[in-house]
């Protein structure tokens, strides 16, 4: 998970390990993350990928292994969007929550 400060706060009270606030090194955490062998999903908010040089973020559209997920950040989702949840399990097929 790789998040601006709110979505990462939430992903950690969720009780995901692995987060990374999108900070001034925001291009080295996400390609590493994308050469990590032990990481097989990343997920992004969106203002966090759109601030990603376009090499690195072609690189994470086109990355099946690890699969990129996308996701809208606090905001979108609080004007009516889909729940985080339901975002991951359309996207993923799985629900994490195991419910």
């Amino acid at each position: 998970m790789v998040a601006d400060s709110p979505t990462a706060t939430g992903f950690r009270l969720a009780g995901v390990k692995r987060v990374y606030e999108a900070g001034d090194d925001l291009r080295e955490v996400f390609e590493r993350q994308l050469s990590d062998e032990t990481v097989s999903v990343i997920i992004v908010n969106d203002k966090v990928l759109a601030r990603l040089p376009p090499r690195v973020r072609a690189r994470a559209e086109d990355s099946i292994n690890p699969i990129v997920v996308s996701i809208p950040d606090k905001d979108m989702l609080d004007r009516g969007g889909d729940t985080l949840r339901a975002l991951v399990k359309r996207a993923l097929g799985i629900d994490l929550a195991g419910e």
